[in-house]
């Protein structure tokens, strides 16, 4: 039965690519939102901000530029759905995901006053794509908007350096605390057996990643004890 509903979405998937195909973000190729070849030419991130922030592709590509600015600022959603598999090649990967079958991905919120200015979210897009894509592993992937931005902050490309943006983004997001605990109660589990992963399109500095966990981390509770050990970021690049 499974077989059968991968093989449903596989079709689904080639068939609305073959009626509504797309150009290429780099080459300008007649068929998918990046095509094979450009896509297999992004420079892979060799950088690790720590062993629990991964990213997929290096920032200083010029490629990798274009595909992040096209779904960051031009709403490029078929593009972000397409790349997303990346991201959740990155999620399968990692040891804690392959000994926990329970996975919640959480995209880094944008202001609720920048969010309607702009009418998306670009991590969003990235982090639901990400779970809906899982057909293959048996663990269960969820997407949440467990954070939500509590306070607006000026652009971060503004303050480049480490310390002006940790000042930045000092306690602007809050953790939905009720959400955890329900879904902990219902599948009737531990909090050891969830892992949380912080999902964004580009880290620079880091800071952005470290005051979602810090969020995360602070809103513990008696019934949801997330060890820091469970919390992993995973961007596009950086």
């Amino acid at each position: 039965m499974q077989a059968i509903s991968n093989a449903t979405k596989i079709c689904y998937t080639w068939l609305i690519t073959l009626l509504y195909p797309d150009f290429c973000i780099i080459c300008e190729s007649y068929g998918l939102p990046i095509c094979t070849e450009c896509e297999g030419r992004l420079t892979i991130s060799s950088k690790v901000l720590s062993p629990f922030s991964l990213s997929v592709y290096d920032y200083q590509d010029k490629n990798v530029q274009k595909v992040i600015k096209a779904i960051k600022y031009n709403n490029d959603i078929s593009l972000g759905k397409y790349i997303s598999k990346n991201i959740l090649n990155k999620i399968l990967n990692l040891t804690a995901v392959k000994n926990n079958p329970y996975v919640i991905l959480v995209p880094i919120p944008v202001h609720k006053s920048r969010e309607r200015m702009r009418g998306y979210n670009q991590a969003r897009i990235l982090s639901d794509a990400a779970a809906s894509l899982n057909i293959v592993s048996e663990n269960k992937i969820y997407s949440k908007d467990l954070l939500k931005r509590v306070k607006a902050t000026d652009n971060l490309y503004k303050s480049s350096s480490i310390d002006g943006r940790m000042n930045t983004l000092i306690n602007v997001m809050e953790l939905d605390t009720e959400y955890l605990r329900n879904f902990v109660n219902e599948n009737q589990i531990s909090a050891s057996d969830l892992i949380i992963i912080i999902i964004d399109d580009l880290s620079t500095t880091g800071a952005t990643i470290y005051e979602a966990r810090r969020a995360i981390l602070t809103a513990r509770n008696d019934k949801v004890m997330i060890t820091p050990e469970n919390i992993y970021a995973i961007t596009l690049a950086n």
